[in-house]
């Protein structure tokens, strides 16, 4: 273990269902990752109509560079993602999970895939607490339609305004 600030970080190790691939070869770690002991993630949509320019990405974001270095996969289909979530479940104790997605041009700023997605994942394995995040939709009856599909948090992504991001 490590000692930081008084406090014991202990590695953790490689999760079994990483090992595992998808009927047509995709590995799981492709799809998603374990994020600490028991929290899977993964990112529905990995491009954003935000990231190309830095006056409108978001500062903290990422969404492309695992992408274009081969980590990940552009698209998760909801069948990918409910087969990688109940083998995390099964073989690595995961509780929840959590979905993000880059934004879209669409009304819905992606939630439509992402509320297919959770359905999936909620279908094949209805213990799994989901938590989404994603920007607010233009249409503001997407988000209901998450929490519809079983997602039981909902964080919602901002970006600066232009010329705010040195703030």
């Amino acid at each position: 273990g490590v000692v930081v600030e008084d406090a014991m970080l202990e590695p953790i190790d490689r999760p079994a269902f990483y090992d595992l691939t998808t009927d047509d070869g995709i590995p799981y770690e492709k799809l998603a990752r374990l994020h600490g002991t028991n929290v899977l993630a993964t990112t529905v949509v990995q491009t954003c109509i935000r990231y190309t320019s830095e006056s409108t990405r978001c500062r903290f974001c990422t969404i492309e560079e695992s992408l274009r270095a081969g980590a990940t996969t552009q698209v998760k289909f909801p069948d990918q993602l409910a087969e990688v979530a109940d083998a995390a479940v099964r073989l690595d104790g995961v509780e929840h999970m959590v979905m993000t997605t880059g934004t879209s041009n669409g009304r819905d700023r992606g939630a439509k895939h992402l509320a297919r997605c959770v359905r999936a994942v909620k279908e094949r394995v209805p213990g799994i607490r989901i938590q989404v995040q994603i920007e607010p939709p233009l249409d503001l009856s997407y988000i209901a339609s998450l929490r519809d599909a079983g997602a039981e948090a909902i964080g919602i992504t901002i970006s600066p305004p232009q010329g705010e991001r040195g703030r």
